[in-house]
C-alpha cells in the first residue's frame, strides 16, 4: 500500500507545475459571473458599522494575505489562524473611498467574500484553510486587478490542488512555495503572471 501511495505521489510531483498549455483565468478582467462574489450573509461592510476600526488599505490587505500564504507554505495552522483573524480586522477597516463608485461596488463584493473566508480559516484546521485560501486568493488577485499593487507580485498555480482542478495565489517572491500542499510538495507550481 505505501508502495502504491509513493507511485501516486511521485506522479502528482512529476506532472506538477508541467502543464504550460494550462489556461488560467486572467485577473485583467473581474468576472463576477461564476458566483464566486454572492455572499447572502452581510458581514457588516456598511461604512456605519464599523466607524471604530482603522482605515486600512491594501497594502495592508496584502501584506496580511502573504503572511497567512506564508504560513500555510509551512504547516502552520495556529499561525494561519492568528494571521486570518487579523485579516478580518483589515477588512472590515478596508477604505475604498479612494476608488471611483463603480470600483467601490466591486471592491465591496470582493471584500465581503474575503472576509467569510478569513473567518473560516481562522478557526478552522489546515486542510479546511487550504480550502478557503484558493478562495481568498481568487479574491486578492481580484482586488489588486482593481486597486493595483504597491510591490511587485507573482501569480503561482499549481495544477495538482482540488483533484487537479488546480489553484492560484499570490507571492511577494518568484521562487515557488505552495500554500495548498506545504511541506508535502513545497516547489509545487509556476508563475503565471507577475504584477508590477
Amino acid at each position: 500500500e505505501s508502495s502504491a501511495a509513493s507511485d501516486v505521489y511521485k506522479r502528482q510531483v512529476q506532472s506538477c507545475g508541467n502543464q504550460e498549455g494550462k489556461n488560467v483565468e486572467s485577473a485583467a478582467g473581474h468576472d463576477n459571473s461564476d458566483g464566486h462574489h454572492d455572499s447572502d450573509k452581510n458581514h457588516g461592510q456598511s461604512s456605519d458599522s464599523h466607524s471604530n476600526v482603522a482605515k486600512t488599505g491594501k497594502d495592508e490587505l496584502i501584506k496580511d494575505y502573504l503572511e497567512l500564504k506564508n504560513a500555510l507554505t509551512k504547516d502552520d495552522e495556529k499561525k494561519a489562524s492568528k494571521i486570518a483573524g487579523k485579516m478580518v480586522e483589515t477588512i472590515q477597516g478596508f477604505d475604498s473611498a479612494p476608488y471611483t463608485e463603480s470600483q467601490q461596488s466591486e471592491i465591496k463584493d470582493i471584500l465581503e467574500t474575503s472576509l467569510e473566508h478569513s473567518e473560516h480559516i481562522a478557526k478552522s484546521p489546515i486542510a479546511h484553510q487550504r480550502e478557503h485560501f484558493k478562495d481568498l486568493s481568487v479574491d486578492m488577485i481580484d482586488l489588486i486587478s482593481i486597486t493595483g499593487n504597491s510591490t511587485m507580485l507573482y501569480q503561482q498555480y499549481c495544477p495538482m490542488y482540488d483533484n487537479k482542478k488546480g489553484a492560484s495565489w499570490l507571492s511577494a517572491d518568484s521562487n515557488i512555495e505552495n500554500p495548498y500542499y506545504g511541506s508535502k510538495m513545497l516547489s509545487c507550481g509556476k508563475v503565471e503572471k507577475e504584477y508590477k
